[in-house]
């Protein structure tokens, strides 16, 4: 008790704690701000350290190309791309930077890099030479997978050498018994075309004949889309290809952005591929006195080497896209330029005449013979490339071999994981390649222009080209020469007289309907 009160009166107890406190808060500010200095000097460090690395990786692979874009981390690159893909102007876009700062340009989006490019030499070494060092990379993958799965359009590796090996013998040529089959929708086509031959959607038309005829040939049952009003498989497809597009441009931060606003469209697809595996698995089994036609059918193929029901849910939906979308879309365009040029017409049809017996369908032995329809189809897939628009990554160090230095001509260091966008529609539409009339529609010019290998590639080239790119131009053909014994001309409507704006959707599509009028005698 004595001690309590001694001390509870003693001067000690009477100091003020203050002092005390304060060199002990002073001491914790210290201390803090100490640790956020050191952290921070120390993130520098290592930030120019990487910075430096990078740049001597860089160095020893080539320099740059011309940078385009101002402000930091390239936000004003970044609003143009969003803006011109919702504008329907992204095509243009990227083609006037091209244009404006050299055929190989730099860019920052969010602070990563891409290089966008339409030079013939990189195409090359993209696709060709330096074929092993770019690939679809782990962020494409990641954006498509909602749609494409695991197929030969969002993978690498072994997995895309195995969907290759088993897809390419399917659909790397046309058969002339496909014609029977296709024959069956042109008649279909031909019906919906003369209920109303006037003011007729032919973009609408021609995805859902392309796709009709697709199932029916290599997955032995038509969607028979052309007899049904609404067909939401389709619809489905589109919304998940115009969303993941603008997700490719945006590389890894896009393959992050959530896939809700697509929700229902995913489901809508799975539902019918799911339908259509369940479907294929039911087929009966060749006998064995029926192996000489093994290899001969898709369905046989995918129930005897596919490795799951997903693995043949990624299959068919690699199939559909790569017959309907190139045969689809070069046939509207085809028809929006007929429609636009009589003269052109006026030829085809009199060519037609005289290659094919008055009465009967075209052989593929007269196909062949008909060089201005050649002519025509080729000049489609420049002007309007389904592969258009494309985008690799590089999974190594590496360069292109044009593009760098003040001139333009010295290799540019590639970065592993850099993006590279590279345009066929710019490159096909080059007026020192083509000529001055590079924009315009002139099958003509085939008689003597030849351009070489690396200049034309509507298809792509190397090991990643198109697998259903003859099926295309032989189905082609073949429906633009039907049509065309069916009906005399037609013509643009007159809501659609001018020029249509270009949407990239995985592939470049009108951005609003090709609407034309049919006509024949029977009508006149």
């Amino acid at each position: 008790m004595f001690l309590t009160e001694f001390f509870r009166h003693s001067p000690v107890s009477s100091l003020d704690e203050s002092p005390i406190r304060s060199i002990s808060t002073n001491f914790g500010m210290s201390l803090a701000t100490y640790l956020l200095l050191s952290i921070a000097i120390v993130s520098l460090i290592l930030g120019l350290k990487k910075w430096w690395t990078r740049r001597r990786r860089l160095s020893h692979l080539g320099g740059k190309a011309r940078t385009a874009g101002y402000l930091p981390l390239g936000l004003d690159i970044a609003f143009h791309l969003i803006r011109s893909w919702l504008n329907d102007g992204l095509v243009e876009y990227t083609t006037s930077v091209l244009n404006a700062f050299g055929r190989t340009v730099d860019v920052k989006i969010l602070g990563l890099r891409l290089v966008f490019t339409d030079a013939p030499e990189n195409f090359e070494a993209i696709m060709s030479t330096k074929f092993a060092e770019y690939g679809k990379g782990s962020d494409l993958h990641r954006t498509w997978e909602n749609l494409m799965g695991d197929s030969i359009f969002a993978t690498d590796g072994q997995t895309w050498e195995a969907s290759k090996r088993l897809l390419r013998p399917h659909l790397s040529k046309g058969w002339p018994s496909d014609f029977a089959r296709t024959e069956h929708h042109v008649q279909q086509l031909f019906s919906r075309i003369h209920e109303n031959p006037l003011d007729v959607d032919v973009s609408d038309l021609s995805s859902r004949f392309a796709l009709d005829v697709v199932s029916d040939i290599f997955l032995e049952e038509s969607a028979n889309s052309l007899n049904i009003r609404h067909f939401p498989f389709g619809e489905a497809m589109d919304k998940i290809q115009a969303y993941n597009t603008i997700r490719t441009v945006f590389g890894y931060f896009g393959s992050l952005l959530p896939t809700i606003v697509v929700r229902d469209s995913m489901q809508e697809v799975e539902n019918y591929l799911d339908s259509q595996v369940k479907r294929i698995l039911s087929l009966p089994s060749l006998k064995l006195d029926e192996k000489e036609v093994v290899g001969s059918r898709l369905v046989d193929s995918l129930k005897q080497r596919s490795r799951s029901e997903k693995d043949i849910r990624d299959q068919i939906i690699a199939v559909l896209l790569a017959g309907r979308d190139p045969f689809g879309l070069s046939l509207a365009w085809a028809l929006y330029e007929l429609a636009r040029n009589p003269d052109v017409v006026q030829k085809l049809r009199s060519e037609i005449a005289d290659c094919v017996r008055q009465g009967h369908k075209p052989t593929l032995e007269e196909l062949h013979r008909m060089t201005y329809l050649k002519n025509i189809v080729q000049e489609v897939l420049r002007l309007y490339p389904p592969l258009g628009f494309n985008v690799r990554v590089a999974l190594e160090d590496t360069y292109l071999p044009s593009g760098g230095g003040k001139d333009g001509l010295e290799p540019v260091g590639i970065l592993k994981n850099t993006q590279i966008a590279y345009s066929v529609h710019s490159l096909q539409r080059r007026v020192d390649i083509v000529g001055v009339d590079a924009s315009v529609f002139r099958p003509e010019r085939w008689e003597s222009w030849q351009p070489r290998k690396w200049e034309y590639l509507p298809f792509n080239h190397g090991p990643r080209v198109c697998l259903g790119r003859n099926f295309s131009i032989i189905q082609l053909r073949y429906t633009l020469c039907r049509l065309f014994q069916e009906f005399d001309y037609l013509s643009s409507s007159d809501d659609a007289k001018g020029n249509t704006a270009l949407r990239v959707e995985l592939n470049i599509k009108p951005a609003s309907p090709v609407v034309c009028n049919f006509y024949s005698r029977s009508y006149q």
